[in-house]
């Protein structure tokens, strides 16, 4: 008597998609009251500590301390113009160019521009205006 026994083993494949979250952030030691985000901040931190299955967020300002992007001249230009109140004020422009790949961008408050060769698509989300220019 023979006997054939199969064993089938499933293995499920995730696969991590690399996104780039531009979005407020209030500093671990803040300077000015008057300044913090407040809600602007608690969606941030709600991303970053419970990101989607399969997402892999990295902060915009951890992707500049790693190198991952740089600013580019129009962010010093923009953000003059808005201190000097040539500009109304608002949570601000950010104005990079990528030196990694992301998979996404996610940006939420922030206007936007991206500057180079590496442009990924683009999620705007916002609780008032923002823009892609």
């Amino acid at each position: 008597m023979k006997f054939i026994i199969k064993i089938t083993i499933m293995v499920e494949y995730v696969s991590i998609m690399e996104v780039l979250l531009i979005s407020p952030q209030d500093p671990k030691v803040p300077s000015n009251l008057k300044f913090l985000m407040g809600g602007e901040n608690t969606y941030t931190q709600s991303l970053l500590s419970l990101p989607p299955k399969g997402v892999n967020y990295t902060h915009h300002t951890q992707a500049l301390q790693k190198g991952d992007i740089e600013y580019v001249p129009l962010q010093k230009l923009l953000s003059y113009s808005i201190k000097f109140r040539l500009f109304p004020l608002d949570s601000g422009s950010q104005c990079f160019r990528l030196k990694k790949h992301f998979d996404l961008i996610h940006s939420h408050a922030y206007n936007l521009k991206i500057v180079g060769d590496i442009q990924p698509p683009i999620i705007l989300g916002d609780s008032s205006s923002n823009f892609l220019f």
